[in-house]
C-alpha cells in the first residue's frame, strides 16, 4: 500500500514567512521518496495529523480575512491535486509491481506543477520532422524524385 504524506519545512520564506509542503511517498520496504512542492503554507493554520490547512472559521470577514480563507482554501485545492496527480502516476508507473526510478517523486511533482514544459517536449512524428528537414534544406531534383 503506497502512503503519501505532506508536512511542512523547518525553514521559513523570509519575505512571505510561510512554509514549503514536502512530500514523503513510501510503499512497504522497498520504496520511500521524498520532494519538495512549491505551494507553501501558514505553520499556525498547518494540521499535521490532518495533513492539511486548518481554514478558521469567522462570521463577519474583512477583506482580509477573506483573502486569506480564499488562500488557505486554494492550498488545500492544491494538496488535493497534487495527491491525486500523484497517486494517479503511481498507478500508471505500474502499482508497486516495478521499481520506481530515484527521482521519480520529484519529476512527478515537476509535471504536475509545470505542464506546459511536459506538453513541448512532445514527441514528433517523423513524417513531420522530414517534412520539416526538407523545407529547410533544399534538396537535389533527383533525390525529390525518390523521396
Amino acid at each position: 500500500m503506497a502512503t503519501l504524506t505532506f508536512s511542512l519545512s523547518s525553514k521559513s520564506d523570509k519575505s512571505t514567512g510561510l512554509h514549503r509542503v514536502l512530500l514523503n511517498f513510501v510503499v512497504g520496504s522497498r520504496i520511500h521518496q521524498r520532494a519538495k512542492s512549491s505551494i507553501f503554507a501558514p505553520a499556525e493554520y498547518w494540521i499535521a495529523e490532518r495533513q492539511a490547512v486548518r481554514i478558521p472559521r469567522v462570521r463577519l470577514m474583512s477583506a482580509e480575512q477573506r483573502a486569506l480563507v480564499e488562500s488557505l482554501d486554494a492550498t488545500n485545492t492544491a494538496l488535493q491535486n497534487l495527491r491525486a496527480a500523484v497517486m494517479a502516476a503511481f498507478i500508471d508507473a505500474g502499482a508497486g509491481k516495478r521499481d520506481l526510478a530515484p527521482g521519480w517523486l520529484a519529476g512527478v511533482v515537476d509535471q504536475y506543477e509545470h505542464p506546459e514544459a511536459e506538453e513541448a517536449a512532445a514527441p514528433r512524428l517523423l513524417a513531420e520532422a522530414f517534412d520539416e528537414y526538407l523545407a529547410e534544406h533544399h534538396l537535389s531534383e533527383c533525390r525529390v524524385r525518390y523521396t
